[in-house]
């Protein structure tokens, strides 16, 4: 185990190297479960090793497995947006995806990136929040979203991350942060499938 830090005040930044190196390395799939979600460079970097694997020959599905909250402030729509339009789940922020389209129709910036292109560069990208319920719900008041507070990445059951980190600018630069980094292939393997973890 290896720990590692955001620490503005040494310029020590292990957390975003950490992140970089888990894209590097993913070649079946990622699984984040975040608070935030808003680090655009997290995505440029995903996409580009992914290109790097698929021009060096590598044919097999890269996924992407999100698990995170829906922004609890309008403020953190644009961050979180800007992420979700580089890895094609634009639609699921309603508005801002209405907006960027009326752009694009314009010819004031691209339209937003498709599933379907994210497919063609070898990513499938899967995106989700966690939600409880009543037994028998009746109405939508018996829905109710449990807000992700996790910081965790797990790459191919071989390597994970935990911490306080989340994916954005002041966790990987600015904040003072402290993550874990494993190679305990069980115990990457125990955090993706338990049920306690995962908070069902």
């Amino acid at each position: 185990m290896q720990l590692l830090r955001t620490q503005p005040q040494y310029d020590e930044k292990t957390i975003k190297e950490c992140c970089a190196n888990l894209n590097r390395q993913t070649q079946h799939y990622i699984f984040i479960q975040n608070q935030y979600i808003q680090y655009e460079a997290w995505a440029d970097h995903l996409i580009e090793c992914a290109k790097i694997l698929r021009t060096a020959g590598y044919r097999k599905k890269i996924y992407v497995f999100i698990l995170t909250s829906t922004p609890e402030k309008s403020g953190m729509d644009r961050p979180t947006y800007n992420v979700l339009g580089k890895i094609g789940e634009s639609e699921r922020m309603a508005v801002e995806h209405a907006e960027a389209v009326n752009k694009a129709m314009r010819g004031e910036g691209p339209p937003p990136i498709t599933p379907d292109a994210m497919a063609k560069q070898g990513i499938h990208v899967v995106m989700g929040s966690l939600w409880t319920c009543a037994r028998e719900a009746c109405c939508i008041y018996d829905y109710e979203e449990i807000y992700i507070h996790a910081k965790v990445a797990i790459v191919d059951d071989a390597a994970f991350t935990l911490g306080s980190a989340n994916i954005n600018l002041r966790s990987m630069a600015i904040d003072s942060e402290l993550n874990i980094l494993s190679q305990a292939q069980d115990v990457a393997y125990a955090l993706l499938v338990s049920d306690n973890y995962l908070g069902r």
